[in-house]
């Protein structure tokens, strides 16, 4: 009943993607896969720079409840608004894996992380790329262990 309803709300978060031609199947891949790398918080925690809730998305404050219905809408919508913001500048065409593997680190990184990509992106060199993307493994001043895998799990994504 659960994922039927999940199914439901992004459907109708990602109408406006699927009116616009796009094809939505790689948003809802990237939301599962960006589910796998940040569990459900169903109360605010502070995450390094941010309280965050949800499935990783900015929580209003250190106070509140989120339900894993909302939390898959606000994820989506996160999603969309940084597919928005990235497709225009690709002068390159992704591929549905390449583009949960870019949306998940921009969830993860940042939009503007994600931006200083592009240049290697459209270069068309997948390991120039790859090289770029294990850069940010970072997490309060130290390497962390957890972001590493999520490069390597973004890395293979990238090139499956």
């Amino acid at each position: 009943m659960y994922l039927i309803i999940l199914a439901a709300i992004g459907a109708i978060v990602l109408l406006p993607a699927l009116l616009m031609g796009q094809s939505a199947d790689f948003l809802q891949a990237a939301a599962a896969f960006v589910i796998e790398h940040e569990g459900f918080l169903a109360h605010p925690k502070w995450d390094n720079k941010q309280y965050t809730w949800g499935y990783g998305t900015q929580a209003p404050g250190a106070t509140g409840t989120i339900s894993q219905d909302q939390a898959y809408t606000d994820m989506v919508a996160y999603l969309q608004d940084v597919y928005n913001t990235l497709s225009p500048l690709l002068t390159v065409q992704l591929s549905g894996n390449q583009w949960v593997a870019l949306l998940d680190f921009a969830f993860n990184e940042g939009p503007a992380a994600a931006q200083r990509l592009i240049p290697d992106i459209n270069s068309g060199d997948a390991s120039v790329v790859i090289a770029h993307m294990k850069l940010y493994n970072i997490e309060g001043g130290q390497i962390s262990s957890n972001l590493i895998a999520r490069r390597n799990d973004e890395s293979d994504m990238w090139i499956a």
